[in-house]
């Protein structure tokens, strides 16, 4: 999907990263009674509250009720934070001149934190200051997030929260769920919008395409979209410019051209198809290219962000996933004590396997349901392959957590990648194609195990 697809699938986030073939992990003790703030190791975190200061040549693991990266920090490596607070420091000078988004405009970014790797955080708020960087992908699960100004996210930035706030830069793709999302004056994303949320403030710049789902969606005339919008919208006040096509299903459609008795920016450069309760008369002057009008159907939204059910679904998913690997340690002690590698070579080769399975089983199952005396084999046979199916996904995370045995209870890991597995699974129009490539490298490993004789 696009050109950084293998970015977007967590197999890759997790497994190809240094942290999986490291060998030489620093513990938090052995880091305090180190000289130098030089450290080329990866960095186990387990504090109440921690504030990391100096440079790091390996990945940092944080768990931590108060996390804090100093500007004066520089991680080369990935970030993974479960905390309640999280914040990515800088160092700014702020001038008294007032900047166009009502706060005081910045007159020299002294120091920031830096990032040059992927960030995955859980937690309750996440704060991303002035000027700090993040030259991988951002993955973040939180109530708040907030994005501010001169801040730059190099990859892409997936995002599931109640309250999002993007201020600063995006120089891939964002994909978010929201209840609010809001989008100032100095927030831009350099390729698409893909957005399923409650209220939407758009004040900003988008360099390619949107895609949004939202009950209630608000363009400023400071929006600028250079692509084509898709929106669907129970009440949709559009100012701004669009220079490609929109296709636009709300229920109120509204052309704000006039504030406060003066005219305002609003324009739609391509085509324009809508459909909303009435057509509209629309003056020639917001829509450049042809339009087009059908009526409004109603119906219903479920792109509203709850809380409580996205909670149940995550406790869920994690508790699948527990039991399915407590009951096999229970059962197949040598299993437990292999660590089964995990190395780029056979992961692809277990993609593959995972893959030509489905159609093997499924030209098998047809053959032996055309042998009469095959209908049973055959059921039994789909019977085996959706067993393998549901147990993939626990048993591959078992494997990952195995990597990491040493460091941490073996069971607190697998719940810590299941919830980082579940995140990315709920990212809009990304998480079903992770879950599936995640399944058949899942089913591929039980097929090397089953016949594999090392393995036995």
């Amino acid at each position: 999907m696009k050109r950084k697809i293998f970015t977007l699938v967590f197999i890759l986030f997790f497994i190809f990263t240094s942290s999986v073939f490291a060998t030489n992990l620093l513990t938090l003790d052995e880091r305090e009674n180190s000289e130098s703030k030089l450290i080329d190791s990866d960095l186990f975190i387990d504090e109440d509250s921690y504030v990391l200061d100096g440079e790091i040549d390996g990945n940092v693991f944080v768990s931590s009720k108060d996390f804090v990266l100093l500007d004066t920090s520089l991680i080369n490596g990935n970030l993974y934070i479960t905390s309640n607070k999280v914040t990515l420091k800088s160092n700014v000078t702020f001038s008294d001149a007032i900047a166009k988004d009502n706060n005081y405009s910045i007159d020299k970014i002294n120091s920031h934190s830096t990032v040059n790797g992927n960030v995955l955080v859980i937690c309750d708020e996440f704060i991303l200051e002035p000027g700090s960087e993040i030259h991988g992908d951002l993955y973040v699960l939180a109530n708040s997030i907030d994005i501010q100004k001169s801040s730059t996210i190099y990859g892409n930035l997936f995002a599931i929260g109640n309250d999002i706030l993007i201020n600063g830069k995006i120089t891939n793709s964002v994909y978010a769920t929201s209840k609010n999302f809001s989008m100032n004056y100095y927030g831009s994303i350099y390729n698409d919008l893909h957005l399923s949320s409650e209220k939407t403030i758009l004040n900003s710049v988008i360099h390619r395409n949107a895609y949004i789902d939202s009950t209630e969606i608000s363009t400023t005339s400071d929006f600028l979209l250079y692509g084509d919008l898709e929106a669907n919208s129970d009440e949709f006040d559009f100012s701004g410019e669009i220079d490609g096509d929109a296709f636009i299903t709300s229920k109120e459609l509204n052309f704000v051209n006039f504030q406060d008795d003066s005219p305002i920016k609003c324009l739609i450069k391509g085509s324009l198809d809508y459909s909303s309760s009435e057509e509209m008369n629309i003056e020639d002057s917001i829509v450049g290219g042809d339009i087009n009008y059908s009526i409004y159907k109603e119906n219903k939204h479920n792109s509203c962000f709850n809380l409580k059910w996205f909670i149940l679904d995550l406790l869920t998913f994690v508790a699948y996933v527990l039991v399915i690997v407590l009951i096999f340690n229970l059962i197949s002690k040598n299993y437990t004590g292999k660590t089964h590698g995990i190395k780029v070579s056979n992961t692809f080769a277990a993609l593959g396997i995972g893959l030509l399975s489905i159609f093997a089983v499924i030209v098998l199952a047809i053959l032996l349901i055309l042998i009469n005396i095959g209908t049973t084999l055959s059921f039994t046979l789909i019977f085996a392959y959706i067993l393998i199916l549901f147990l993939a996904i626990p048993l591959f995370v078992l494997d990952i957590a195995k990597l990491f045995k040493e460091k941490l209870n073996i069971y607190l890991i697998v719940s810590l990648i299941s919830l980082a597995l579940f995140l990315i699974s709920k990212i809009p129009f990304v998480g079903a194609i992770v879950m599936f490539l995640f399944t058949m490298i899942g089913v591929g490993r039980i097929f090397v195990k089953l016949f594999d004789r090392k393995e036995n």
